[in-house]
């Protein structure tokens, strides 16, 4: 748990003293302090990852950190303007242990852990999708998180970044004098996402900035955020539509700052022809593809599985590469999800119809922006990807103004005072109740939640992999498990082996 207190410590000096230099830095500002600096990171790491291992990059990290000590102090930590230590404490304590408990989130074991190993050891390696498709999907997030891994040397999940990434918009929420009650929903939703370093949470929480704060940004703060969504995950497209508000608003002081986000896009398709021999991936192309590029027909069943998996339709093995259904079969799977989901639908529809009503009185020539966006992001989420993880941001803002209208009441410390209490602990909750999942998926038995575990945190369940030789290369096999987990890499599950195989994809095979 230190150890992840210390990473976060050292991640958020090191992007102040970026965020410093860029003129972005303001400690009133912690979030936007922090996704400033990261920005910018993200934006070396896809550049740095073309030629060398990610890893080595901590040792710039920890200059910048130390600089950014040096001349602030503990002073770039201040939390006066809240009035007390105690409501940050509380707040850091909720963000830390949710992110040191076993994960629950299918895709750490499946790719995010793998994928910042590959990452840390070696940069982007020519054909690394050839292992596992879903390496094709290299998120900026897991980029920053390999800087911070050293195999056998750091310890269990200190890359991970949500919890600080939590904690910092909690801070600035309340800076700007927004209701505590507004917070909860911010937190309450935030919480599975906290012990995995999943780039759903930094969509989240930027969608509800902006649409909180995204009228008193600068061009240049526009241009940071929008670089740093474009590298994080191909289903925040939505998000990137209300890169139209700065262009209409600023007009030409706008149009220097582009170039940040452009940048990002040629590091984005360079980064998907490096890795899987195509520019667009997972959309197939014959245009310079590679010796190595994916088969069109894997990539197409790829995109198929995918589709039905959001769309709730699960499939395993052979049937997930399959499963081409059409958008009735995909609309009616919708209601055959779990009643959390179909929650967490209604709210995102009924959030994002309610915000852009909310909006639509903002105008910039005379053009409803905001609610345009808002329910342009709403088709778009139905159509192409309709999981709730997605768009969530919407629902929660819509959650954040609700309140607003009954700040009143909610400021009776007879209502606020239980209100808090039952967040935190339905966050400490649900992800206690994640290690059942984790079971499943891993086939590991995950250390029981205990002071010890606490203390010195094993989030990852012990998998004896075994090392397969041939003459061409080696893999670790995980037994019979269906996911990698915290194996050595090259990693192979049976599942994924025989899918890529299927498409004559085995960069493991003999010669």
């Amino acid at each position: 748990m230190v150890a992840l207190l210390l990473t976060w410590t050292i991640l958020f000096l090191a992007s102040c003293q970026i965020s410093n230099w860029l003129g972005v830095y303001s400690k009133e500002k912690p979030f936007l302090s922090l996704l400033g600096g990261l920005a910018l990171l993200s934006l070396l790491t896809n550049l740095w990852a073309i030629f060398f291992p990610l890893n080595w990059l901590l040792l710039m990290v920890l200059f910048l950190a130390g600089i950014e000590f040096y001349k602030k102090g503990f002073k770039v930590f201040s939390t006066s303007f809240i009035g007390s230590l105690f409501l940050p404490i509380l707040l850091l304590i909720a963000c830390l242990l949710p992110s040191i408990l076993p994960v629950w989130i299918n895709d750490d074991s499946a790719y995010y852990l793998p994928s910042i190993k590959n990452y840390a050891a070696d940069g982007f390696t020519a054909g690394l999708a050839q292992w596992n498709i879903r390496f094709g999907l290299a998120s900026s997030w897991h980029l920053l998180s390999s800087i911070f891994y050293w195999e056998g040397i750091t310890p269990d999940r200190v890359w991970n970044f949500n919890g600080l990434l939590l904690f910092t918009f909690s801070l600035e929420f309340l800076r700007k004098g927004r209701i505590l009650l507004g917070l909860l929903p911010v937190l309450l939703f935030s919480a599975p996402f906290l012990n995995a370093p999943s780039p759903d949470l930094p969509i989240i929480l930027i969608t509800i900035y902006l649409i909180l704060e995204g009228t008193e940004l600068s061009p240049k703060e526009w241009a940071l955020l929008l670089l740093l969504i474009i590298g994080l995950k191909a289903t925040a497209i939505p998000v990137l539509l209300i890169g139209c508000y700065p262009l209409l608003r600023f007009k030409k002081a706008f149009l220097p700052w582009i170039l940040l986000p452009t940048t990002m896009g040629i590091l984005w398709i360079a980064k998907n022809y490096i890795l899987t021999g195509h520019l667009l991936f997972p959309i197939a192309s014959e245009w310079f593809a590679t010796s190595y590029a994916l088969p069109a027909d894997f990539l197409k069943a790829f995109s198929n599985g995918v589709l039905a998996e959001i769309y709730g339709l699960g499939f395993s093995g052979d049937d997930w590469v399959n499963a081409h259904l059409s958008w009735t079969e995909r609309a009616l799977g919708l209601f055959q999800l779990r009643t959390y989901k179909i929650t967490m639908n209604v709210l995102i529809i009924l959030g994002s119809i309610y915000l852009a009503l909310i909006y639509r009185k903002k105008r910039i020539q005379n053009i409803p922006i905001w609610s345009l966006w808002i329910l342009a992001s709403l088709f778009l989420w139905f159509v192409l990807a309709p999981n709730y993880r997605f768009s969530l941001g919407f629902g929660i803002a819509a959650l954040v103004m609700a309140s607003e209208h009954f700040v009143a009441f909610f400021k009776r410390k007879i209502v606020l005072i239980p209100a808090v209490t039952f967040t935190f602990l339905t966050m400490v909750w649900m992800n206690t109740q994640g290690t059942n999942f984790v079971r499943i998926v891993s086939c590991g038995t995950p250390n029981e939640l205990s002071m010890q575990q606490l203390l010195v945190p094993v989030p990852y369940p012990i998998i004896e992999a075994k090392k397969i030789e041939t003459e061409k290369s080696f893999y670790y096999r995980p037994g019979d498990c269906i996911y990698c987990g915290n194996t050595p890499v090259p990693c192979l599950p049976d599942t994924l082996k025989s899918t890529h195989e299927k498409y004559g994809v085995n960069p493991w095979a003999n010669p």
